[in-house]
């Protein structure tokens, strides 16, 4: 599923999401979080801001981008069956600490409200808190990291047999599929060319 801007809103994890923001990271990576901008309408197609949150400066930007490829790392680490660097989960663990935000019950749904001031801040700290609990197995499931060829993602495989292979069926999972019919394909022309000799 993909949201404005391009954002991949597919996957279960909120902070796995914000990792997704650099996608093709084995590839030709692409860049979501290239503005400002783009961080605030990100957070807002995340349900932790509102499109009203003030401006985003260069600063802090560099900040949510730095946040996020410490989550990547530490994430890749513990898929790889390590454990993450230190400095990377110093990161996490001083952004989870600024979290300020409130879980609220409002028309049946959970939402987050954020303080009035630092909104941007806040909504970054759900970020790291929702990393610091998936990374350190609070929920079911695994960290593995996407096995297609370009991608790198992360994700929780929570299947039965712990046989996800994909951070989304949607994308990653049907570029592998397609990829695979085409060599296929391929294959059969190669192995079958056309007019029969007598």
């Amino acid at each position: 599923m993909r949201g404005p801007e391009g954002f991949r809103l597919g996957n279960e994890i909120l902070a796995f999401r914000f990792v997704a923001t650099l996608s093709e990271r084995r590839g030709a990576p692409v860049e979501r979080l290239a503005t400002p901008a783009h961080l605030r309408a990100w957070l807002t197609a995340n349900g932790i801001g509102d499109g009203t949150d003030p401006p985003v400066s260069d600063a802090l930007l560099r900040d949510a981008r730095d946040l996020r490829e410490a989550i990547h790392r530490a994430g890749t680490s513990i898929a790889a069956g390590g454990v993450p660097d230190p400095a990377d989960e110093e990161l996490l663990n001083r952004w989870a600490a600024r979290h300020r935000a409130r879980l609220i019950l409002t028309g049946g749904q959970a939402r987050w409200q954020l303080p009035g001031t630092d909104r941007v801040r806040a909504a970054l700290a759900i970020v790291a808190l929702d990393a610091v609990a998936t990374l350190g197995g609070q929920g079911d499931g695994v960290v593995k990291r996407c096995e297609q060829r370009t991608c790198g993602g992360l994700f929780v495989d929570a299947s039965r047999g712990r046989r996800r292979r994909w951070c989304s069926m949607a994308t990653c999972g049907n570029k592998v599929k397609k990829a695979n019919l085409k060599a296929a394909r391929d294959g059969a022309e190669e192995g079958h060319p056309g007019g029969a000799e007598l």
